[in-house]
């Protein structure tokens, strides 16, 4: 969807700005809806502002940028190695616990995206050969 919107001629910041209208009011309501939240939401507002600016707008431009300038299927993978950065970082962090599940989950999803990398060089590599003019 980001593609063909970029494709038409739609800008980074356009689509950007028109991704997360029903989130932020959901996420607002949930947020602030039983009380206790109230007071950590206002307290804290300028680490929320913080979180947001670089752990969300940030990352999300770059990943709309990136869309507009690779192939869909390298962004695709670049996002399926997205898991395996966050469990070595959290490795290094003490307050989260080892899972044994989490990383077969992410060696599978590791597998995968290592096969399907495989799976669209040979497909590339016999397009190319079959456009080849045959000698002889």
């Amino acid at each position: 969807m980001r593609k063909k919107l970029s494709e038409r001629g739609w800008n980074s910041t356009t689509i950007l700005a028109h991704r997360f209208y029903i989130i932020v009011p959901v996420t607002l309501i949930i947020a602030t809806g039983n009380g206790s939240m109230k007071f950590v939401v206002f307290t804290d507002l300028i680490w929320i502002a913080v979180v947001t600016v670089f752990g969300v707008i940030l990352p999300l431009y770059l990943l709309q940028l990136g869309i507009r300038v690779c192939e869909p299927f390298f962004v695709m993978i670049s996002i399926a190695f997205i898991p395996v950065f966050t469990f070595f970082f959290q490795i290094f962090d003490t307050r989260v616990q080892w899972s044994t599940g989490t990383l077969i989950g992410i060696l599978v999803l590791l597998t995968f995206a290592i096969i399907s990398v495989f799976v669209e060089q040979h497909s590339e590599s016999s397009k190319k050969e079959s456009k080849q003019p045959k000698v002889g």
